[in-house]
């Protein structure tokens, strides 16, 4: 049975984002000051993140959940990639990098895809934090193994585990929700479209008129008041969405807000991070390109803190 309201949805974020890209150019010629510049810019990542997530929760219904799995297991590639650049191992290590890119990244999304939360939970946060410093130990090298092992240990979890739980709420049924096999396709844009539009307003409104820093060595431009107004759009469009997810009317708005809030602390965690290894941002990386730890820090943390939301507020079976 089609569900045209699915459908609907897409073409509706589809012309949202075309309206958007389309414009972008014209934006760019109009727009002089500097400041309305950079909101415009990072606007415009996070409509490179929509299309993204549109593709993904279109392929996961039109032709295989899948797809989507490869997708972001093709991102959690690009951000290990990244973040293993910008703090580098050395020889000792590379047995250990190996199975991380290698063993553990594309296991990590097999068991996700095989719907197995049991083991995907546990897989990385227990099994790959014995296993990577053992191998990097048995190297024989404990020159800084601390830092080593600590730092390879972080980019998995952050690039492989936390992303993975991006595509892993196509894989819940919830018992009394599921009524035809694309619906679990509605979490994955809740999730998305709640903690980009978060981004995007927190972002707008910290740079614009925002007094109140926080962590002003970490995240120059993080308000309050721009926090306040991400969570709050949160909250208004996690409402709107409210007829495409199997949550009460409260729960939505909380669930929103705290994937909105948990989306904010991801970002100011990879600030944290990047900013110790002394760059402006993970793109310097790669040739100043744009980066993907970047444009999907907030998600980091979103995405698993929405996925165990949902099967804490559901019955899924």
């Amino acid at each position: 049975m089609i569900d045209w309201r699915f459908w609907g949805l897409i073409a509706f974020l589809l012309l949202i984002m075309l309206i958007a890209t389309l414009l972008q150019p014209l934006a760019q010629r109009v727009i002089k000051r500097p400041l309305s510049r950079a909101v415009l810019a990072f606007a415009r990542d996070r409509v490179r993140n929509g299309w993204t997530f549109l593709f993904a929760a279109w392929a996961a219904v039109a032709i295989h959940p899948a797809i989507a799995l490869i997708l972001f297991a093709g991102i959690s590639f690009l951000g290990l990639r990244e973040f293993l650049t910008r703090t580098p191992a050395n020889a000792a290590d590379y047995r250990a990098l190996f199975v991380a890119f290698f063993v553990l990244l594309p296991l990590q999304y097999i068991v996700v895809g095989w719907g197995r939360y049991a083991v995907f939970s546990v897989l990385i946060p227990v099994y790959a934090f014995f296993l990577l410093p053992s191998l990097s130990a048995l190297a024989n090298d404990p020159k800084e193994f601390f830092s080593r092992a600590a730092k390879l240990q972080l980019g998995v979890m952050l690039a492989v585990y936390c992303i993975s739980h991006i595509p892993a709420s196509l894989t819940l049924h919830i018992q009394g929700w599921n009524q035809w096999d694309d619906h679990p396709a509605y979490l994955l844009l809740f999730c998305a479209l709640v903690t980009q539009t978060a981004d995007v307003v927190q972002y707008a409104v910290s740079r614009t008129v925002g007094k109140r820093r926080i962590a002003r060595t970490v995240a120059r431009y993080l308000t309050l008041e721009g926090i306040g107004a991400g969570l709050l759009a949160a909250m208004l469009l996690g409402l709107a969405l409210y007829w495409y997810v199997p949550f009460n009317l409260i729960t939505t708005a909380g669930v929103a807000a705290a994937t909105a809030g948990a989306g904010f602390l991801g970002t100011l965690v990879l600030g944290a991070i990047k900013r110790s290894t002394g760059a402006q941002d993970w793109g310097e990386a790669s040739d100043g390109r744009s980066s993907t730890l970047d444009r999907l820090a907030s998600m980091c943390f979103a995405a698993p803190v929405f996925y165990h939301l949902t099967r804490a507020f559901t019955n899924v079976v």
